[in-house]
């Protein structure tokens, strides 16, 4: 895997070929190349989409501190085949370019960099994901623009879904829309807003 850095929307040149960031983390790469040794094949991740690679593990769980703890059980198998990648690659914002405001997805490849496809819902930023160990099953804990602001930041109110590492297929929400407006209307009836 050789990540490539270069210059993305918001960052400059400092001279040669060194980049630094501005207005983005100092670890964000356009790209990344899978080189085989042994038969020489090379190949970037995805060809067809402009993304800002924000971070990417072969560990089983992340949150916005970095890599947590490598997973132990029967989940183990599925995960160990795994790389994590987390990306800004839309412009939901619309505000005419990918950048910090926009959502970071969750996608994974195997560890060659095929089957790279994205795993955590449209239109969620997600802000962490940790994988069950007994089940194969990832927790992805996600933010929407709840209050419409064009921003996904502390100002929302996460959310979890499941995606089922086995047997692909779409991330699912944890808890119904009913649960979660009953969670909200608890937390407005006990921690009333001051005026």
């Amino acid at each position: 895997m050789f990540p490539l850095i270069g210059i993305v929307e918001g960052q400059e040149q400092n001279g040669g070929d060194s980049y630094s960031s501005k207005g983005y983390r100092a670890s964000t790469y356009w790209n990344i190349v899978f080189y085989n040794s042994e038969n020489k094949e090379q190949r970037l991740l995805t060809p067809d989409r402009k993304l800002i690679i924000t971070g990417y593990n072969i560990a089983s769980s992340s949150d916005d501190s970095g890599p947590i703890n490598k997973v132990t059980g029967p989940g183990t198998a599925e995960v160990s085949k795994l790389i994590f990648y987390k990306m800004i690659c839309e412009d939901v914002n619309k505000n005419g370019g990918i950048d910090i405001d926009d959502p970071e997805y969750l996608f994974i490849s195997d560890k060659i960099g095929k089957g790279f496809k994205q795993i955590s819902p449209f239109d969620l930023s997600v802000t962490g994901w940790s994988v069950i160990d007994k089940t194969g099953l990832l927790l992805i804990n996600a933010r929407p623009d709840s209050n419409k602001d064009g921003k996904f930041d502390s100002d929302d109110r996460d959310v979890c879904y499941l995606y089922d590492l086995k047997n692909g297929g779409d991330a699912k929400p944890v808890f119904s829309k009913e649960f979660s407006r009953s969670v909200v209307n608890t937390y407005k009836k006990q921690w009333p807003v001051k005026k």
